[in-house]
């Protein structure tokens, strides 16, 4: 599996900014994503990418128990889906 990538910050508009600069001007098909979570009594926004194509499980497993905590703190997660699952909705769903 691919290298792991994390930033952390606390501004929202930064964070999507960045989440959406990323989607477009990365190579086609890596996977990254945009979580919304609970830091202590702030909210905090998170991107993470392994640089794979069409996955990053290993990614959102690590910043879910290395960076958030789990479960009980995630407020929000998206990601894209500009490879296989993205483009054959009708196959595998979305």
């Amino acid at each position: 599996m691919g290298d792991i990538s994390i930033g952390e910050m606390g501004n929202v508009d930064d964070a999507v900014n960045l989440y959406n600069f990323l989607n477009h001007n990365s190579e086609e098909n890596i996977e990254y994503g945009l979580f919304k979570y609970n830091k202590g009594t702030n909210v905090n926004y998170l991107i993470a990418t392994q640089r794979q194509f069409d996955t990053m499980s290993k990614a959102f497993n690590y910043a879910m128990e290395n960076n958030i905590g789990g479960y009980d703190n995630l407020i929000a997660f998206i990601h894209n889906h500009d490879g296989y699952g993205g483009s054959h909705v009708d196959v595998i769903g979305n």
